[in-house]
């Protein structure tokens, strides 16, 4: 039982967050729908879902890559091997979410160039 309430203590901020990120875009969304126009709330739909797939998605996927790199030279008890996974990693998940932000940026050129 001791250990299923470590987990829990680990794994509840974690959910939480993603909660609350769920949460937000349900809001938005909510709010969007009492205004009635279908041709609002199908743009806000879209915009939540091209921000998803193309932003938080990439981020996390790099996230994940980090973490379990981390993990592994910590556990191997080479902390400075972790220290240097965790700056290299930052560093490319910054760059990365830079590029995202430029694509977000254009995005409108971008998909009228493709016909949307």
């Amino acid at each position: 039982m001791e250990t299923f309430w470590l987990i829990v203590r680990r794994w509840f901020p974690f959910s939480l967050a993603m909660a609350v990120t769920v949460a937000l875009e349900l809001i938005n969304i909510s709010f969007i729908g009492y205004l009635g126009d279908e041709a609002t709330l199908a743009a806000a739909g879209i915009a939540h879902m091209y921000f998803n797939m193309c932003g938080l998605a990439v981020i996390f996927g790099m996230n994940s890559a980090l973490e379990t790199l981390c993990g592994q030279a910590v556990g191997a008890s080479n902390y400075k091997k972790a220290g240097e996974y965790f700056y290299r990693g930052m560093m490319v998940i910054t760059v990365g979410f830079l590029g995202i932000c430029i694509a977000f940026f254009f995005s409108r050129f971008i998909l009228t160039k493709l016909g949307l």
